[in-house]
Order: C-alpha cells, then structure tokens, then sequence
C-alpha cells in the first residue's frame, strides 16, 4: 500500500490524501486532487515534489497544467523541499505504524 499526501506549507496541514497499491502518476494525481476538491487553491498556486519519475511524467504535468498548478521542482540533492512530506509520513510511521 502506497500513500500520497498533499500538505499545505503555511499550516503544516495535510489538505489531501491518497492511497493505492502501486506507486503511480495516479497516486499522486489522486493525492492532489482531493486537496484541489476541498480546498480550490488560487491559480499559480506552487506546488513542490519531489525528484520522482511519477513527478516527471507527461501526464502529472498536463494533470498540473490543467488545475493551473506550478511545478517548482528544485535541483538533486536539495533535501529541504521534501522536509515537510518526510515529517509527516515519520510521524505517522511512529504513531501508527509499530
């Protein structure tokens, strides 16, 4: 079981959530879409990931392009954008998961 979570940066808020038995452009697609659903950010609205080949594809930026969503993906190595989502899935490792 994989989980994609969105988390609003201001308020260290997870806005959305995903689930699914493969790590996909569809996990990730959903994760995000059920944030855009409750919360319907501004257009332009930046949205971080990761380096992954799910954040890469052609259809995770048309999926972007279309919400009018920003990627704003940094260089390798920079371990500072991930921080927030990493935090988030240790914590709830920690608590749940034992």
């Amino acid at each position: 079981m994989y989980l994609a979570v969105a988390i609003d940066l201001f308020s260290r808020q997870v806005v959305g959530w995903a689930t699914r038995d493969q790590a996909d452009t569809e996990l990730v697609v959903q994760g995000l879409l059920s944030a855009l659903l409750q919360h319907k950010p501004a257009s332009g609205c930046l949205v971080h990931p990761d380096q992954g080949s799910v954040y890469t594809s052609d259809d995770w930026r048309s999926f972007l392009a279309s919400h009018g969503l920003v990627c704003c993906m940094r260089r390798r190595g920079n371990c500072h954008n991930n921080a927030p989502v990493e935090s988030c899935l240790g914590l709830l490792k920690r608590e749940r998961i034992r």
